[in-house]
């Protein structure tokens, strides 16, 4: 029999693009470039321990619940401020039980999506900050963390849809609309933590459905 046409039929599987894949294994955080936005107790202190990437300063600006600026350490070819509809993944842990979380979405310092994790104030947030003014999109209570703990944080931005998963569980309680970004690169954040841990960041570009001939 003659199967070389089998092959066509596997078109529709090709697999995502990784448009980003660093595990830090490689000693250093080149390609990404720190913005310390914070004014209290700065600078910030971010270098590679055993293959992750660390933030040990308790930089941090703003009040416990608003304007939460800390450090931001951010991806920064230029190619990445087009990207948009992508599933962000990193693993995070923290030693001290403030902010820590990712930035998407990012083209400057007044442009960007964050996820706020805080066990210390109880509480999981998603922002946006758009020309500099910034507005809450989503709010949970309850720690955003254990301290201690590795913990697999999930970002998927699919249109103006926004899909957070902590350990694969829904952190808003389904996707969160309302943001008006459209592209962006992505950054790892810590606010008023010393101790703020990150591996595997992962970006896929989510695939597009073909359209039905």
């Amino acid at each position: 029999a003659n199967f070389d046409n089998v092959v066509v039929t596997e078109i529709p599987t090709t697999p995502s693009p990784i448009l980003l894949s660093d595990s830090f294994n490689d000693g250093d955080f080149v390609g990404w470039t720190v913005l310390d936005q914070g004014t209290n107790q700065g600078p910030s202190a971010w270098s590679v321990v055993d293959g992750e990437v660390h933030q040990a300063s308790n930089i941090y600006g703003g009040s416990s619940g608003h304007h939460r600026d800390g450090t931001l350490l951010y991806w920064d070819a230029a190619a990445a401020l087009s990207w948009q509809d992508y599933t962000l993944e990193t693993m995070i842990r923290s030693t001290d039980d403030d902010g820590i979380g990712v930035v998407f979405y990012y083209t400057d310092e007044n442009n960007y999506y964050k996820v706020d994790l805080d066990q210390q104030r109880s509480f999981s947030a998603l922002t946006q900050v758009k020309d500099g003014v910034e507005t809450t999109l989503a709010t949970a209570s309850g720690p955003g963390y254990s301290t201690g703990a590795d913990t697999q944080l999930s970002v998927t931005v699919s249109g103006s849809a926004i899909t957070v998963l902590r350990d694969g569980a829904d952190v808003f309680g389904g996707a969160v609309t309302g943001g008006s970004l459209t592209a962006g690169t992505v950054a790892l954040y810590s606010w008023g933590n010393q101790g703020a841990n990150f591996d595997n960041v992962v970006v896929t570009e989510i695939p597009t459905t073909p359209s039905p001939i």
